[in-house]
């Protein structure tokens, strides 16, 4: 047996040595890759034209990102910022020379306005060129006791913290009450961390509202914990009924929870002013400016184990009931580490 296998084994290495001497594996051959006849192509990432750069610095950092081909071969990339160039690159920064997709920092962004220029050229010196305005604006400067401010700009990003919020599902921003405002979609809505400035005793939540009927219940602003079923901690703004729509709040207190029926709004209403106004004794719920319910509280709000806000869904811990995401429009959402007076609701519900 062993002797037949060392048999076969034999074979096999004459048959594979008789095909390689008779030509059995070609030669690489280099192939001619024809004429250089397409412009290079180039598509820019970031920035983009109309971007606007906001950071607490004065001095940003930014990742400059693009993509360039060429039919044959991509030769040099120049980047140009405000006139001086920034970046230059060839071939030997490419690990594949026809498709290339680079990303580099560049730190000097100041305020203002800025404008980015792009060249690539290919090997017989053809070139394309991009150019983009953008901009670094001004961190965002607070009022007083302000420790969340979402204006829904085409994002969800936080502009006291200057920080992104996070986005469950495909939610659109489109035309609001100021510049473009979050519309929820099913099964959309967005989350953000509930740190220790949000957590205040006294609290004011304020936003604009275009309701959307359908579904006739959903979540609206939420705060709870994992627990099943647990009102007695954070503050839950929901609403239901059917054409016209009730807005209630529900608040935790520790050992009980309040309830506050705020207003009836009818589907047709366009863009409201809401706002909910928390103290140590009691809630109040605003309408376009206008007290509207009142409702006593025999503790403070109590956030313990509380997370996170959820805005524009009762997902995931006020879900029950079929409080899920809310299709309507939400704009300017701001909360304050204080309870407002009437006259501070008004002055905010006319910014």
């Amino acid at each position: 047996m062993k002797m037949k296998f060392k048999n076969i084994v034999g074979m096999a290495v004459i048959v594979a040595t008789a095909a390689c001497q008779q030509g059995g594996i070609n030669d690489i051959s280099q192939v001619d890759p024809g004429a250089d006849n397409a412009e290079p192509t180039l598509d820019l990432v970031y920035p983009i034209n109309g971007t606007k750069v906001q950071v607490k610095e004065d001095v940003a950092k930014i990742n400059i990102r693009f993509n360039a081909g060429d039919d044959i071969e991509v030769g040099n990339i120049t980047v140009n910022l405000d006139g001086k160039q920034v970046g230059t690159f060839t071939g030997s920064n490419y690990p594949d020379y026809r498709r290339v997709s680079l990303a580099f920092a560049y730190d000097q962004i100041t305020n203002g306005d800025h404008t980015m220029s792009i060249t690539v050229s290919d090997l017989s010196k053809k070139t394309i060129t991009k150019t983009v305005a953008f901009s670094k604006v001004p961190a965002y400067k607070p009022m007083s006791k302000e420790v969340l401010y979402m204006p829904f700009d085409g994002d969800a990003n936080e502009k006291v913290a200057i920080a992104d919020a996070a986005v469950t599902g495909t939610p659109a921003y489109r035309e609001g009450k100021k510049n473009s405002a979050y519309f929820g979609e099913t099964g959309a809505y967005i989350t953000y961390p509930l740190g220790d400035a949000l957590k205040s005793q006294e609290i004011t939540i304020a936003f604009w509202y275009k309701l959307n009927a359908v579904p006739d219940r959903s979540g609206i602003f939420t705060i709870g914990t994992s627990a099943k079923e647990d009102r007695n901690h954070g503050i839950r703004i929901f609403r239901e009924n059917s054409e016209t729509q009730i807005i209630k709040v529900n608040i935790g207190i520790g050992e009980d929870n309040v309830w506050n029926d705020g207003a009836s709004i009818a589907s047709n209403a366009g863009w409201v002013h809401l706002a909910v106004v928390i103290s140590k004794t009691n809630s109040i719920f605003y309408l376009n400016g206008v007290p509207s319910k009142t409702a006593a509280l025999s503790a403070p709000i109590n956030w313990d184990d509380c997370k996170f806000i959820t805005l524009a869904s009762g997902e995931p811990t006020f879900a029950y009931w079929n409080h899920k995401s809310d299709l309507s429009g939400y704009d300017e959402l701001r909360i304050f580490s204080k309870a407002m007076t009437e006259a501070e609701v008004a002055a905010l519900k006319n910014m």
